[in-house]
């Protein structure tokens, strides 16, 4: 039984030696007042160690061609702190001489839209409580593979759809700690010359503390 307890002890030193603590902030843009917009679950993440937070959003028109749009907006993490076992005491020395923080960009899925024509430049989007229209930097078409993805700039806003299911990759020249409230307004979609109303989304910013007292193999 001595023996046992032992080892035990030993393997127990080894696995807390291994371990580290973190302390971790996390910010995503969550609904606000965007009804009609319901959680999805295609691109959901909330980790405390090298990950971040993204939710997306969607939305099913009741009609014939089931169409649907979903939004996954991603935001920030980065770490506070870290240290052994329990307490992460030990500041990140990174946040005295923090990098240039990445921009802004929100992928936007459409599914069902196969055979229409879709009018990209007629989506608004806004980043301020005062609902002040920004445009985009870039947009792009998102091709995913097993490896990855790739991405294709789009130079022209008005386009046939070929596919079911469409990704495109929109990009603002804004750092995304900058980013406390986001809105696209739908109401003006033009689908095939014409408008098809889908609701505003408006989402806004929250931030989470996540605690980690005990991570292995980072």
């Amino acid at each position: 039984m001595k023996q046992l307890k032992h080892i035990f002890n030993i393997i127990f030193s080894i696995f807390l030696l291994g371990a580290c603590s973190c302390l971790t902030k996390v910010s995503s843009l969550e609904i606000k007042k965007s009804k009609g917009w319901i959680g999805g679950d295609i691109c959901e993440s909330c980790e405390s160690f090298g990950w971040y937070m993204q939710y997306d959003y969607e939305y099913k028109m009741a009609t014939h061609d089931s169409l649907s749009i979903s939004v996954c907006p991603r935001l920030y993490y980065y770490t506070i702190a870290m240290g052994p076992p329990l307490y992460p005491v030990i500041p990140n020395p990174r946040l005295l001489f923090p990098k240039k923080w990445s921009k802004f960009d929100v992928v936007i899925k459409f599914q069902n839209f196969k055979g229409k024509t879709i009018d990209i430049n007629s989506l608004q989007y806004g980043v301020k409580k005062s609902k002040r229209k920004i445009i985009p930097d870039k947009i792009g078409l998102l091709t995913y593979r097993r490896n990855g993805a790739d991405t294709t700039e789009l130079t022209e806003q008005k386009f046939y759809v070929n596919s079911d299911t469409l990704y495109l990759l929109v990009h603002f020249n804004i750092p995304q700690n900058k980013v406390k409230r986001f809105s696209i307004n739908f109401e003006n979609f033009i689908v095939n010359d014409s408008i098809i109303h889908f609701p505003i989304l408006n989402l806004k910013r929250k931030s989470r503390f996540l605690y980690d007292p005990l991570m292995i193999g980072h």
